[in-house]
């Protein structure tokens, strides 16, 4: 006789997220804490955004108001397992202090020897020391969507909390090494980690 117990219908797996970081997730370290089961899978380009620390004290990305075609955030790009995009949301205070959005980005994939390593992986292994073969700022990357956390209410330039730029100069110098342009990382994002505001408060 049959059984009358009805199937469970198999659960819709939910599939990694392309992620573009720019911020402190630039650091493996952190990436590694956050999320350990994503891959890095290479470096991208937002066109029409730029970078700023807004006057909460953190990484944020704005439109560009005169769409300079030359106006552009640089950063990296990782594969989002399921679970560790749910801690990365809470990480980042989503909806609050950021939301996501799919934005299109020019990607350049990593090279063979990084490709799909885990955060984990870069954090045990890192690239050697140095600078990663530096990209002509003129070649083109494909177009694709990643998300992006980013602030739309937050968006008042200020200065970053001190602990903010320990973290920021570590991704900073990391994400050198893995090929994000030096004359970018000096032009837009170093002139915001002069000057902190103090130790963060807590409540």
């Amino acid at each position: 006789m049959a059984s009358s117990t009805p199937r469970k219908s198999p659960q819709k797996q939910k599939r990694e997220t392309l992620y573009f970081a720019y911020g402190s997730n630039l650091s493996f370290e952190q990436m590694a804490r956050r999320c350990p089961q994503s891959r890095f899978v290479g470096r991208a380009r937002l066109h029409g955004y730029q970078f700023q620390i807004n006057e909460r004290g953190y990484a944020n990305v704005v439109k560009v108001k005169d769409h300079r075609p030359e106006s552009f955030v640089e950063g990296l790009c990782y594969r989002l397992h399921p679970e560790d995009e749910d801690r990365l949301d809470r990480a980042e205070g989503v909806p609050t202090a950021y939301i996501k959005k799919e934005k299109s980005v020019e990607f350049f994939p990593a090279e063979a020897a990084l490709l799909g390593r885990t955060v984990a992986d870069l954090v045990q292994f890192p690239p050697s020391d140095g600078p990663s073969r530096q990209h002509n700022q003129h070649e083109n990357g494909e177009t694709t969507f990643a998300m992006v956390y980013l602030s739309t209410i937050h968006v008042t330039p200020d200065n970053p909390w001190d602990e903010y730029i320990v973290r920021m100069e570590q991704g900073v110098q990391q994400a050198l090494r893995l090929g994000v342009s030096s004359a970018y990382l000096e032009s837009e994002v170093r002139p915001w980690l002069k000057t902190g505001k103090g130790d963060r408060k807590r409540n």
